[in-house]
């Protein structure tokens, strides 16, 4: 038995075509979205440490003062070490 070739009608071409053109943008779209992502990872990672730093300063910042001062309570409107 031989089997004839068929052909799509125009209207099934553009509609495969339209599909494809919509399914090709959500995929480019995602990948855009995910390099944003990795983006924020590594800006997200650079704060962590920039924070992880900035509370290691603090705490030493605290044990200068208190060897200095003693243990209180400090005002930064005043500058005033309240002890405790």
């Amino acid at each position: 038995m031989i089997k004839e070739n068929k052909k799509l009608t125009q209207e099934e071409i553009k509609s495969l075509t339209e599909l494809k053109d919509q399914f090709d943008d959500v995929v480019g779209r995602i990948g855009v979205a995910e390099a944003q992502i990795m983006g924020l990872d590594r800006q997200k990672q650079t704060l962590n440490s920039e924070l992880i730093a900035l509370q290691e300063k603090e705490k030493s910042v605290a044990q200068q003062l208190e060897q200095k001062y003693g243990r209180g309570r400090l005002s930064l409107e005043t500058g005033e070490i309240i002890p405790l």
